[in-house]
């Protein structure tokens, strides 16, 4: 009776010890946003480190270094300002034609930017998604936001060669921050869901830069607002980067603000366009790492 009572207790204190141990359940359905929420911030380190890595890989054994990111934006701009504002004297706001057309650049290359390192980010680093476990959503993030450090620089240069042409700021220029939050958070949104579409079809990150590129010629980044039919410019500006690009124009060369439509169209359809970003990446990246 001893033995069985010692045999039983050994059984109770095991199972006990079962009972309190932490249990985990592994499921392909990723965590409620909520959850990812709290992972993101958990793991704010790492996003630093990613994003460190995401500049020195860059810039890394290159002659000109942060140079390249003056010319990105600066070399079309001086194209477009011959071409469009010397040859063709298309209309740009009051402001100098390079720097109407420097502005529009330096936004939107933010927009593109951001969606095109968010968007090859898992193609880039797959290795490491099947290595470590992290939450997935730092890569694109990281990536992309690395994008506001050649915004920064741009910004920078931009005033500088305004100041040189007589361009003052206002106090309208501390919109600027909210503008390129607005353009970011696009291209965060859109580069994640092509990152996650990506890893099973490539055919995403191809297609990508292609409709980065007539999404340029589709916003007023080149030319100005007034070019289009007033019976158009609704329906025009229900294209996000309308609003972020007059905004930003308006903020920091005092061109006419945006109206109320272009306003509210840039954060509707731009806040829908993120949320289906997001939404997409959600449900596409449930088996990354088996199709990565």
């Amino acid at each position: 009776m001893a033995v069985r009572s010692n045999e039983a207790g050994s059984i109770d204190e095991g199972a006990a010890s079962r009972a309190s141990s932490p249990r985990y359940r592994i499921s392909p359905n990723p965590p409620s946003p909520l959850e990812a929420i709290r992972e993101l911030i958990a793991a704010r380190d790492l996003f630093g480190l990613l994003f460190g890595r995401e500049l020195r890989v860059r810039y890394k054994q290159t002659v000109l270094g942060l140079g390249w990111v003056i010319l990105q934006p600066l070399i079309p701009a001086v194209i477009f300002a011959v071409v469009f504002g010397a040859f063709a004297r298309l209309p740009s706001a009051g402001a100098p034609y390079l720097l109407f057309a420097l502005s529009g650049m330096i936004i939107y290359v933010l927009f593109s930017t951001s969606a095109n390192r968010a968007g090859s980010s898992f193609i880039r680093d797959g290795a490491l998604l099947t290595k470590v476990h992290f939450p997935r959503s730092l890569l694109p993030l990281a990536a992309g936001s690395s994008a506001l450090v050649d915004f920064g620089v741009g910004l920078l240069v931009l005033i500088v060669i305004g100041l040189a042409l007589g361009s003052v700021p206002s106090a309208a220029i501390l919109a600027i921050p909210l503008v390129a939050l607005g353009a970011l958070g696009l291209g965060l949104g859109l580069g994640l869901a092509v990152a996650a579409l990506s890893a099973r079809y490539r055919d995403f990150a191809i297609a990508l830069p292609f409709l980065l590129q007539l999404l340029l010629y589709a916003s007023p980044v080149v030319y100005s607002i007034e070019l289009i039919p007033a019976s158009a410019q609704d329906v025009y500006a229900l294209n996000p980067m309308v609003g972020l690009v007059e905004a930003f124009r308006w903020a920091l060369l005092g061109t006419a603000p945006p109206t109320a439509w272009q306003i509210g169209a840039a954060i509707g359809t731009g806040t829908i366009a993120t949320l289906v970003g997001l939404l997409l990446y959600r449900f596409q990246s449930r088996d990354l790492t088996d199709v990565i």
